[in-house]
């Protein structure tokens, strides 16, 4: 009898170059094409259709179809039949507090980053992250008085190559794994901005081996 194949699994599969463990048997792409669809929304966005999904995720229309329905069906994402559009769940938030409440770190940093950002003066924002992918995310923060041009908190995603939280942490990792994700940042920025990203990271890491910290003075945070 002829094994039945499933229709989402098959089509996420056929896209070439998409499996980042090619051979891995144990690694369910169909998962993580669901996984990285959800990470296209980001917190600007109200709700996204198909066709924004397919552009953001490089996935075939077909297949983000087909995971936008599956999402749905399990409440991680909500279809909203006015515009023909979706947008994050509750379940979605549900991952998310379950993640802070096992690190721990922001609320043990809290009083501490506190203290950084009144002590370094108005309108500024202390913060701690984890590294996503090619971003930051803020797990704790905190901000003094004054005006702030960038309203960052808990949850908020950053450039990796273009923050100081970005470089900071591509100066902490090995460089193996640095060589490897200034790939991935060169192949996202394109050759004609990467020289600029690139010389920011080398001179942040220069920074952290020297001095211990880094400073990121006019570029661009977002992701």
């Amino acid at each position: 009898m002829k094994k039945r194949t499933n229709p989402v699994t098959a089509d996420v599969e056929a896209v070439e170059g998409d499996d980042p463990f090619p051979g891995d048997r144990q690694f369910v792409v169909a998962l993580y094409r669901g996984l990285e669809l959800l990470r296209c929304f980001r917190p600007t966005d109200t709700a996204l259709g198909n066709q924004e999904l397919a552009q953001r995720s490089g996935l075939p229309k077909a297949t983000v179809s087909r995971l936008t329905y599956t999402l749905s069906k399990l409440g991680y994402l909500v279809y909203l039949e006015d515009s023909g559009k979706y947008r994050m769940g509750v379940p979605v938030l549900g991952l998310g507090y379950a993640c802070l409440g096992g690190m721990r770190i922001g609320e043990t940093a809290q009083p501490y980053l506190q203290e950084l950002a009144e002590l370094a003066g108005d309108g500024v924002v202390a913060g701690v992250g984890g590294r996503d992918d090619l971003s930051m995310i803020y797990i704790g923060c905190a901000r003094s008085a004054g005006v702030l041009s960038l309203q960052l908190t808990i949850g908020s995603r950053i450039s990796l190559g273009r923050s100081s939280m970005g470089r900071a942490c591509l100066a902490g990792v090995g460089e193996e794994e640095r060589a490897a994700l200034m790939r991935k940042l060169r192949a996202r920025a394109g050759e004609e901005r990467w020289p600029r990203i690139e010389d920011g990271i080398l001179r942040a890491v220069d920074e952290v081996r020297s001095r211990g910290f880094c400073t990121t003075i006019g570029s661009g945070i977002r992701r």
